[in-house]
């Protein structure tokens, strides 16, 4: 996990082309096609490929390489850094703890409003409750104001994350993990 990473030791992530994001730790150049595909010929990515890495996809039992779990749907490790990091840049301009997260970015990729506010819930993020609009006015209705939390300091890490898999030996990701120590 995240919090397991020295902090001493992010920057030379950062070096290696590896994005540290809000949810996830991820190398954008392994999300596109081809390396995808080798990664699998090498028989060292298991799980199944999305051929076009679609940046949202109908959620499944197991998930393809690279995406993570938005509700019903899976969203692109890429995409869904993206939208978190549009969010914390509308939280931190705002005046107030309450503040508007535009959804347009995430509804033209084709994210589901549950599976939008799944994803941002598992960011830290808290929608508030839609006030209704006056009796007899018109208009569009008011949007949503969000809140954030910073996720808990004293939560327990496990060790490793649930359905990790170990690097296998010989793999530029046993060679990470010997960087990282």
């Amino acid at each position: 996990s995240l919090a397991q990473l020295p902090k001493e030791r992010r920057p030379l992530l950062r070096r290696l082309g590896v994005t540290i994001g809000a949810l996830d730790v991820f190398a954008p150049a392994l999300l596109k096609p081809a390396p995808r595909r080798l990664l699998q010929v090498l028989g060292l990515e298991p799980r199944p490929l999305r051929e076009a890495m679609e940046p949202v996809i109908e959620g499944q039992r197991q998930l393809p390489a690279g995406y993570r779990r938005a509700g019903r749907q899976a969203i692109r490790l890429d995409m869904a850094e993206r939208l978190i990091r549009a969010a914390h840049d509308q939280r931190s301009s705002a005046n107030g703890r309450h503040f508007r997260v535009d959804p347009a970015f995430a509804t033209s990729m084709g994210l589901l409003p549950d599976s939008f506010r799944g994803l941002m819930r598992d960011a830290g993020f808290r929608p508030g409750e839609v006030k209704p609009l006056a009796a007899g006015a018109h208009g569009p209705p008011r949007p949503v104001l969000w809140s954030w939390r910073p996720p808990r300091k004293d939560r327990p890490v496990s060790p490793e994350p649930r359905g990790a898999v170990p690097a296998q030996p010989g793999s530029a990701f046993a060679g990470l993990a010997d960087l990282l120590g």
